[in-house]
């Protein structure tokens, strides 16, 4: 009897301590939005969801694909960090309004970092097809449907990837196991900082898409400290027509909740 006792104190006391942990999904319900953060701890080689159906669901990279994209271009010398596309004095908005850093002359940090949707175009139109297929095949990333007219295809058509995806891509990056010259990984991870601190850096990418009505919000990289190397991909959906304003900022925000919420970073 004491031993049942026992074992039944252990079970009701573990699941007080699971349960203990606020749900992850609160942080999307805070801002009516669906949506998923997947997280892979280096160390403990531990996955953790929000949704882990979303976790595995596919739906277009947007702006996360300039990371391989960044990769694909620097391999095939079709630019290099020196490399300076003019603009083609063609006004580039955003909401109805101008974006000054789309248009003017840009390198490719300038365009990685502004997500200069018309820089990685006039990249696309330099590389065929195949050769895309080739890398996206080696690099086992998303699920390769490169058909369609749009040279970025990253932002319409059938094109499309995961949050586990991404992650196991950014793992392969981190790892320097990608089949692509060490200098250009280097400086791709050197490209993604976000935030450096004595306390962590962060390096992620950001991507906002649009299919079917609907919006997507992608923030995905790995944040590094003294003890930990964790990798996270963070997906936001919303209504077109019933879009927040601060869209943009949320990916982030909940990004970094998450992170502090579960002690990655102070």
């Amino acid at each position: 009897m004491n031993k049942i006792i026992l074992a039944g104190l252990a079970i009701f006391w573990q699941l007080n301590i699971l349960s203990a942990e606020p749900s992850l999904e609160k942080y999307f319900i805070d801002e009516n939005l669906k949506g998923s953060i997947t997280i892979y701890e280096l160390n403990g080689n531990k996955w953790i969801y929000s949704d882990k159906k979303d976790a595995f669901r596919e739906t277009l990279p947007a702006s996360t694909f300039k990371i391989p994209h960044s990769l694909i271009a620097l391999q095939e010398k079709i630019i290099n960090p020196d490399t300076v596309f003019l603009w083609d004095k063609k006004e580039r908005s955003f909401g109805g309004k101008p974006v000054a850093v789309w248009n003017q002359n840009t390198d490719i940090i300038k365009a990685f970092k502004n997500s200069t949707v018309w820089f990685f175009v006039e990249i696309s139109k330099k590389i065929d097809r195949n050769t895309y297929r080739k890398y996206l095949q080696r690099f086992s990333y998303g699920n390769q449907k490169l058909d369609g007219e749009n040279p970025d295809f990253w932002n319409y058509g059938e094109f499309a990837i995961s949050p586990k995806n991404q992650i196991e891509f950014m793992i392969n990056l981190y790892k320097n196991t990608l089949p692509i010259s060490g200098n250009h990984t280097e400086y791709i991870k050197y490209m993604m900082i976000d935030q450096k601190n004595d306390d962590y850096t962060l390096r992620g990418k950001t991507g906002w898409g649009k299919k079917n009505g609907l919006e997507i919000g992608w923030y995905v990289g790995y944040v590094e400290t003294k003890s930990s190397t964790v990798f996270f991909a963070t997906r936001i959906i919303s209504e077109s027509q019933r879009l927040p304003e601060n869209f943009g900022k949320i990916r982030r925000e909940i990004t970094m909740k998450v992170l502090r919420n579960l002690r990655y970073i102070p």
